[in-house]
């Protein structure tokens, strides 16, 4: 049981996308949009003549059986955690969408599905962001999945939008953001970082969200590392982050523990920093400045089970925030982060079942 929270306790700020998920597509469909199997590319928003410009149309021509799932990391993540509880609008979704019809969708199945409660600006200029996934099964029977994705208006998201919710910013609990949006709006990550250390109620979550970020914006995720509470990478962004700060020359899972007590202790506005590892179906690692480095197995399911590990990564944020939220344990944090992302992976997208073995009801 969990008592009653105020609205908008768990605040995500990204890039939100809706996902198109097309199966049965055969090769030549690919091969027409020089797309391949198992493969993951970023169209080029900015050039009219790229060849991927004309997908979206030729899907809603040819293909009945599209799936649209809301998505995007961040939003992924809010969805999830949302999804713990009863009461409807804990958690809200701050981004930027274009004036179409795919947005107005999205916004739909955030509010009256989902239940989140979503704060989007509205573009005129860019369509609302997609990835496309194309899933394609071989001779064998085996799944395989070609990603696309569009930008577009998620990167036209505007500081005055967050200037303008102020109140509902600095009444949250959680607010969560990630790499990718440090990437296209460093001030407003800033702003966010800075509010959250005014106040000793409210944590800032942030997520490294890939080896690119780390790597190519170190300066950026330096300058707001001091104010994070909560910070989630995998093994991979560990790796290159300690490289980035000369901690390590190459990757070695015997130093593993040291990096991330060290990304525990880097330079800290606060008294109690979680860093939280995750290193796929192997031990989650966490460090915090009260404790030594602890260790979670994470329970193997059913290869057969498995129908797409897209988005488990953000599941498993989105049900440690939920219960982080309510005042449990790390221990149970990590087991509702397992128990979100383990039934994710079950299903074609970030879909989210009817059922919720550990949700949290409303006294």
């Amino acid at each position: 049981m969990s008592k009653n929270i105020s609205n908008s306790a768990i605040i995500g700020i990204g890039h939100p996308l809706f996902d198109l998920i097309v199966s049965n597509v055969d090769e030549k469909f690919l091969q027409r949009y020089q797309l391949e199997s198992d493969n993951v590319i970023l169209a080029n928003d900015d050039d009219d003549d790229d060849i991927h410009h004309t997908l979206t149309d030729d899907l809603l021509k040819y293909f009945e059986n599209i799936q649209y799932v809301p998505g995007g990391s961040v939003q992924n993540t809010i969805r999830v955690a949302q999804w713990f509880f009863d009461q409807p609008k804990i958690c809200t979704i701050f981004g930027c969408i274009g004036n179409d019809d795919f947005g107005r969708q999205m916004k739909e199945k955030i509010e009256n599905i989902d239940n989140v409660q979503s704060i989007y600006c509205i573009d005129n200029e860019k369509p609302t962001g997609k990835c496309i996934c194309l899933i394609n099964i071989d001779s064998g029977g085996h799944h395989h999945r070609s990603l696309i994705t569009f930008w577009d208006a998620c990167h036209k998201f505007r500081m005055e939008i967050l200037q303008q919710n102020l109140s509902i910013l600095n009444d949250a609990k959680i607010i969560y953001t990630s790499g990718f949006f440090l990437v296209s709006n460093p001030e407003c990550v800033q702003l966010l970082a800075e509010l959250c250390q005014k106040s000793i109620d409210i944590k800032f979550a942030f997520n490294l969200s890939g080896s690119y970020v780390v790597k190519n914006y170190s300066q950026r995720l330096l300058k707001i590392f001091p104010y994070i509470d909560l910070l989630f990478g995998n093994i991979t962004e560990t790796f290159s982050f300690a490289r980035t700060l000369d901690w390590i020359q190459n990757e070695n899972n015997d130093k593993i523990d040291d990096i991330v007590e060290k990304m525990v202790h880097l330079e800290s506005t606060k008294t109690n920093r979680i860093v939280i590892i995750t290193q796929g179906p192997g031990e989650i690692i966490v460090g915090t400045t009260r404790n030594s480095i602890q260790r979670f197995s994470v329970p193997s399911i059913p290869f057969d089970e498995i129908n797409d590990t897209n988005g488990s990564g953000d599941a498993f944020v989105g049900g440690f925030l939920a219960y982080y939220l309510i005042g449990r344990s790390i221990n149970d944090c990590i087991d509702a982060g397992i128990y979100a992302a383990q039934q994710v992976i079950r299903c074609c997208g970030c879909t989210l079942p009817k059922v919720n073995k550990l949700r949290l009801l409303s006294k």
